[in-house]
């Protein structure tokens, strides 16, 4: 009996608490958490120019988007990206977007974006979706000015603008979108800071690593200030469009600094290098990992703080969005899992929407295909 004793209490002054046979480390207390800054949000949007031209000067663009997971009561968002490869300047001013027999939908008319020829730019449009779960034919729309750039027409000033109206993207192929119904809650666990994982990623996770620190800095220098909603933002999409997934056979983990260092990785390297590079800037992150996923999630506070935020990160995407957090003693956590989603905040691979949605931005949603999520908090030092 004192042997099991003095090894309980070697256990327990190491760290660890033992629940059923199992250890687990004490993880965050409430003064490790720090809940990031609202960004002054200065919108990038600017007043249609004057239409002064009845001529069409020259243009050409690319368009290309992606389409997010579309629940019926929930809706969806569309990223669009638009490239100037024309030798005039263009002006969006305008996207919509119409799914089976439902009205167009729009978003603001008045402001819009200049896109300098040879310039791309990306755009975020949310919209409703039809009650009815199934696949449902939809259309593009797009709306621009152009400027007479070139100086083709002589008898306009360099810089005068038309207004080429609204018009359908047009396709190859008609496109199509599949509004999916709720799904049922799967029955799974929560394990949290379980001594294996919490020790590996912790060993792993460096935020004070030079070269994370110095991507930290590099990712957020257009945001400048102590950590903030919109350093999030920047982070979460540098990982989604300049980081490639690249799966491995064996599951090798890589620190986040050999991921920077790849240009990629697989699902736990993305965890892992997101919570260090918003650990590096203050931020407060956890992982969590279920039977054949990992991502990321970080702090942010109590119920105003975090409505706050996410009307701020809002504002960074120029769009309204549902949002996947999850809750606990300490306050809500939002999903950070750019395999999963185009915007922070959006649903991690392997979950889907259970239900409809209650009164508030927040998606009700739950894990599929899963019996236990493994919960680490990444600590800063």
């Amino acid at each position: 009996m004192k042997i099991l004793a003095v090894l309980f209490a070697i256990i327990l002054l190491s760290g660890c608490i033992i629940p059923f046979g199992k250890i687990h480390r004490k993880g965050f207390s409430q003064e490790d958490l720090t809940v990031p800054n609202i960004y002054p949000y200065t919108s990038q949007k600017q007043e249609k120019p004057a239409a002064t031209m009845r001529s069409q000067p020259g243009y050409s663009y690319n368009i290309s988007w992606e389409m997010g997971k579309a629940y019926i009561s929930y809706g969806g968002v569309a990223k669009i990206f638009v490239n100037n490869t024309g030798n005039n300047d263009i002006f969006i001013y305008n996207f919509g977007i119409k799914i089976g027999s439902q009205e167009w939908r729009w978003g603001n008319n008045d402001t819009g974006v200049f896109i300098p020829t040879g310039e791309k730019k990306k755009f975020y449009l949310s919209f409703g979706s039809p009650l009815t779960p199934g696949k449902y034919s939809y259309e593009l729309k797009i709306s621009f000015m152009i400027d007479n750039k070139a100086g083709v027409f002589p008898f306009h000033k360099r810089n005068e603008w038309y207004d080429n109206g609204t018009s359908v993207v047009k396709t190859k192929k008609p496109l199509s979108i599949d509004i999916r119904p709720y799904n049922s809650s799967s029955n799974y666990k929560y394990s949290k800071n379980y001594y294996y994982y919490f020790d590996k990623i912790n060993g792993m996770v460096k935020p004070f690593d030079p070269l994370i620190m110095q991507k930290a800095n590099e990712i957020t220098s257009s945001y400048p200030g102590s950590y903030n909603v919109f350093q999030l933002c920047a982070v979460f999409d540098y990982l989604r469009e300049k980081m490639e997934y690249i799966p491995e056979e064996e599951d090798v983990w890589s620190t986040p600094s050999e991921t920077l260092m790849d240009g990629g990785g697989d699902c736990e390297d993305f965890a892992m290098l997101f919570s260090a590079l918003v650990t590096a800037k203050g931020g407060t992150a956890r992982i969590y990992m279920t039977d054949n996923h990992a991502f990321a999630s970080i702090y942010i506070g109590n119920k105003n703080d975090a409505n706050d935020i996410l009307k701020n990160i809002e504002e960074y995407y120029g769009t309204n969005l549902f949002f996947a957090t999850f809750k606990d003693k300490f306050g809500y956590w939002l999903v950070a899992d750019p395999l999963g989603s185009f915007y922070l905040g959006g649903l991690p691979v392997g979950s889907d929407v259970i239900g409809p949605l209650q009164g508030e931005k927040l998606y009700n949603w739950g894990f599929v295909g899963t019996s236990k999520v493994y919960i680490v908090d990444v600590m800063k030092e």
